[in-house]
């Protein structure tokens, strides 16, 4: 297994409920949102049991991610684009970005996430190690990323992404659970 992404968002009892109140999200969807960096319990369970599942598709890998509320879900295909590009992960989350997007939908929010983590890691040569989801609605995510700079003698990519794209994409809640498909084309 690669643990790409080696820190996530966890649920914490220590945030006030009044915080999560005013932030304007239901006690129950907020427990993972907030919450501190702990260490990703995945890195101890086997690579199919995790939240997103990645296959191959033409000139396309999709990533099917899932969660308990639609910031699990943003953060589980976070971690699935990073899982698909390989390489070295980051091992010093020592800059952070904070992204807030904004979309008409859930389906273009999740498209715009995922671009946008591209868009940093080739234009602003920014290594994402560590998601925080703040904020996840279907029309606004704020996400704080924690990582470091590029550097191309310690980090090279087994492949690299063009863009995460709208063909056949699906977001869906059911019984209380988000999942989603989307294609990464190569």
């Amino acid at each position: 297994m690669n643990p790409h992404h080696a820190y996530f968002w966890k649920e914490s009892e220590s945030t006030p409920s009044s915080i999560i109140a005013a932030a304007g999200f239901a006690t129950e969807a907020a427990a993972t949102i907030a919450a501190p960096f702990t260490a990703h319990p995945r890195a101890a369970i086997v690579e199919d049991m995790a939240p997103f599942r990645l296959f191959e598709h033409t000139a396309d890998i999709g990533i099917d991610a899932d969660g308990a509320s639609l910031a699990e879900l943003f953060h589980a295909a976070a971690d699935g684009l990073l899982q698909l590009l390989g390489g070295e992960p980051a091992a010093n989350l020592t800059e952070s970005r904070t992204v807030t997007l904004f979309a008409s939908d859930g389906e273009e929010l999740l498209v715009s996430w995922l671009n946008e983590i591209l868009f940093l890691l080739e234009t602003r040569r920014f290594l994402p190690g560590a998601v925080r989801i703040l904020e996840a609605s279907p029309t606004r995510l704020v996400a704080e990323l924690r990582g470091e700079s590029l550097d191309p003698k310690r980090h090279s990519f087994a492949r690299m992404a063009k863009a995460a794209t709208y063909h056949n994409l699906q977001l869906v809640e059911s019984e209380g659970r988000w999942s989603a498909r989307i294609f990464i084309d190569l």
